[in-house]
């Protein structure tokens, strides 16, 4: 399960700014964001908009359904690639991206990385933000399944390809954490206060 759907039941709830129409188990609106697998998608109503609408979020190294190059993983390099994302509504106070592997051996999906308290006019990150964030940025960082913050590039066992999940957030709110949070944590802080999701999927084999 992809994050996107853990999501489903958490979003904003009527009177705030950003509000979706009422789900219900035989008639769930959902959104197909530009980019995304066909297996998560995000009910949500940004501010403003007659519809349901999603970011679009894009890299420079891979193609969405595509194969991500080894720089961008375990067998490389190890660098986070570049991310581009658009259409943030007009209320967001912060962006978060969470990259994970639905396809992981393990329970639950693994965690590659998390990024928060991204500002709402920011765009994108460049190729290899993650060796600057807390250096150079004022990003931060969450725990990923290994327990540490930054990003960890793709490492599957042999086999099948492995989809890795980008996940861009739009919220109505800033996050803030005493120390670095694990994903369950992000998600339940952003729990009724996601305006926007948009994905992007890339594929690694060994």
């Amino acid at each position: 399960m992809t994050l996107a759907k853990e999501l489903l039941g958490f979003l904003p709830t009527k009177g705030k700014v950003a509000r979706v129409k009422s789900l219900s188990v035989a008639g769930l609106i959902l959104l197909v964001v530009v980019g995304c697998s066909k297996d998560s998608k995000l009910a949500s109503r940004s501010a403003g908009a007659d519809g349901l609408i999603g970011m679009r979020l894009t890299s420079t190294a891979f193609q969405n359904g595509g194969m991500i190059p080894k720089d961008y993983t375990a067998d490389g390099k190890d660098m986070s690639p570049a991310l581009n994302w658009g259409e943030v509504p007009n209320h967001t106070k912060s962006i978060v991206l969470i990259v994970e592997d639905p396809n992981s051996s393990g329970k639950l999906p693994f965690v590659h990385w998390i990024v928060y308290g991204i500002p709402p006019e920011q765009t994108g990150l460049p190729e290899g933000a993650s060796s600057v964030i807390g250096k150079q940025s004022k990003l931060m960082e969450g725990k990923n399944s290994k327990g540490l913050t930054g990003y960890v590039g793709p490492e599957p066992e042999p086999g099948k390809p492995h989809r890795y999940v980008f996940q861009v957030f739009s919220l109505d709110i800033p996050l803030q954490f005493a120390s670095p949070p694990n994903k369950d944590q992000v998600v339940e802080a952003m729990k009724h206060h996601v305006l926007m999701q948009g994905e992007l999927t890339g594929l690694y084999q060994r």
